[in-house]
């Protein structure tokens, strides 16, 4: 028995007028190799060491030393990131401070960073 080839025409017709297709329903059960990457990535990364919570004396003393030698610190703060992965840490050096707050300085960016919300900095 000879299979009979179908023309372009009936092929059309046919999708036109009789083919549903079922849209998403058919990729529900299947992941693709970027998101599956991406998942292994995820669950591979290490959750960030947290810094114990240190006394305004020995943040003061951290964050004096990093002004005076220009030296890189690891400020993390007392906040938590709503679409992320944790608290809130900057890298960079204190360029400068006033009463309530410091600004540290990473090289493309300068943040101020109030002396109530850190949590614990470390020098790097």
């Amino acid at each position: 028995m000879k299979i009979r080839q179908i023309t372009e025409a009936e092929a059309e017709f046919f999708f036109k007028n009789y083919y549903q297709d079922r849209g998403m329903l058919k990729w529900q059960g299947f992941f693709l190799s970027d998101h599956t990457q991406a998942l292994k990535k995820a669950t591979n990364q290490q959750a960030p060491n947290y810094l114990p919570k240190q006394k305004p004396g020995a943040i003061a003393d951290i964050l004096k030393s990093s002004w005076l030698a220009k030296r890189k610190i690891l400020v993390q703060l007392d906040q938590y990131q709503t679409k992320g992965k944790g608290i809130i840490e900057y890298v960079g050096i204190v360029k400068g401070y006033n009463e309530n707050s410091i600004i540290l300085d990473n090289g493309t960016l300068q943040v101020s960073v109030d002396f109530d919300d850190i949590r614990g900095c470390k020098i790097i």
